[in-house]
């Protein structure tokens, strides 16, 4: 009881550098991550600004895994939904909005950072991130804050 919080937990923001450099030290050949949507567009929506910031960060953050040899697998969606977009209009509540927002998140992903690497990164979208996930919100099966 040292008066310590969980705010920082890990710190693997500010110190995945270093948690590469010993991944590659153990060996590991390939490395899970999501890209966080909200990092990436903030306010999440296909009219809403990009954070060119975010971009940087993790283009820089794959680059940093290739330099190490470490295969980046990425996903795209993990439970980080903007939360803008659920006070716009709830969210995967509404297929018609969040389809199209979720299309230009996507599309904007893969070609402001993971296309311009002309190999093999290993992105997933699997039909479960479009409709179990939703499905799962819709009717609160272990839907995270529902």
């Amino acid at each position: 009881m040292d008066g310590r919080d969980g705010d920082v937990a890990n710190d693997s923001y500010r110190l995945w550098k270093e948690d590469f450099a010993l991944l590659a030290q153990y060996g590991v050949k390939s490395y899970r991550f999501s890209l966080f949507w909200s990092r990436v567009i903030p306010l999440g929506g296909r009219n809403d600004p990009v954070n060119p910031k975010g971009i940087a960060f993790y283009s820089n953050f794959i680059d940093a895994l290739l330099e190490n040899g470490i295969i980046p697998f990425v996903t795209l969606y993990h439970w980080d939904l903007p939360l803008a977009l659920h006070d716009r209009y709830s969210g995967w509540l509404n297929k018609d909005e969040i389809v199209q927002d979720y299309v230009c998140y996507a599309k904007g992903s893969f070609r402001s950072m993971l296309c311009v690497y002309q190999l093999d990164l290993h992105a997933e979208v699997t039909s479960a991130h479009l409709t179990v996930k939703p499905a799962r919100h819709h009717f609160g099966w272990r839907a995270i804050g529902r």
